[in-house]
């Protein structure tokens, strides 16, 4: 790694540690109000609402159902129903509206959001979901992206990260002890989705154009974007904190932002 590199991942870090702790994981029932300085997200457990997959079934629309039924595997099925009936759960109590009735547009690369010329387009937000969690972030007049993993045991770490990280990223992942190598893996995978789920560019321009963090104990930050300079100005990346096992994190615009985070609960489906 070079001296401007090892400088960089040095900034990213300090800026990270300096940011202000959030609140822990509060379980709710109802949706609190969304205040333009706050971003939003709510995990759910895969478990937890197995149950209640028939109810958030009927939340779908016709493509979305069509979806779910060509899943082969039943717990796949049911995943991708909660992941999206529970998405609009969410956002109809976001908007005041039917989740059922809920209707949703585009972007340039195929991110969602709702419909503007329906409910405005205040409101944005983003979902990820791996083998047993789903995480959702939703903000106000700001663009977000969210990302959830779980470390599979598995995965090539040093090879992928060959394949797909930065330069920069690669070496410092291989610099690392052999047993940090995995959790820093998924760590800096979940910030550098989250980073261009955020811009919505997804990954038609690939991965390797920007550097995060990795090492263990640093903060999540956007280092640099070489094809952006100046975004490590306009968006502010977070660590989800989630338990050993799992690696997430939310990127949203601006830099004047605070995380609030929530465990969605049965009550937001059954009330």
């Amino acid at each position: 790694m070079s001296a401007r590199e090892v400088r960089g991942y040095a900034a990213g870090t300090a800026r990270a540690r300096q940011r202000a702790p959030d609140a822990e994981w509060l379980r709710m029932g109802e949706v609190p109000i969304l205040d333009l300085d706050a971003v939003h997200v709510w995990r759910a457990d895969v478990d937890s609402f197995a149950r209640t997959v028939p109810m958030l079934a009927r939340l779908l629309d016709t493509a979305e159902s069509s979806r779910a039924r060509a899943f082969h595997a039943v717990i796949d099925a049911d995943r991708y129903v909660i992941a999206h009936g529970l998405l609009r759960a969410l956002l109809g109590r976001y908007v005041d509206a039917d989740p059922a009735a809920l209707r949703f547009e585009t972007g340039l690369y195929g991110k969602p959001r709702l419909d503007a010329a329906m409910y405005g387009s205040g409101l944005r937000f983003n979902m990820s979901h791996t083998y047993d969690m789903i995480v959702f972030a939703f903000a106000r007049e700001r663009d977000v992206g969210v990302d959830v993993e779980r470390w599979t045991p598995e995965v090539e770490c040093l090879e992928l990260a060959q394949q797909f990280f930065s330069r920069a990223e690669s070496a410092a992942l291989a610099a690392l002890p052999r047993d940090a190598q995995r959790a820093a893996f998924f760590d800096c995978w979940s910030r550098k989705e989250s980073y261009i789920k955020a811009t919505g560019l997804g990954v038609s321009h690939g991965l390797d154009h920007f550097d995060v963090t990795l090492a263990p104990d640093d903060g999540a930050a956007l280092v640099a974007d070489r094809s952006a300079p100046d975004a490590t100005h306009r968006w502010c990346m977070r660590d989800l904190e989630l338990a050993r096992g799992h690696s997430g994190a939310v990127v949203a615009e601006g830099m004047d932002w605070r995380l609030e985070r929530f465990v969605a609960s049965l009550a937001l489906v059954s009330a």
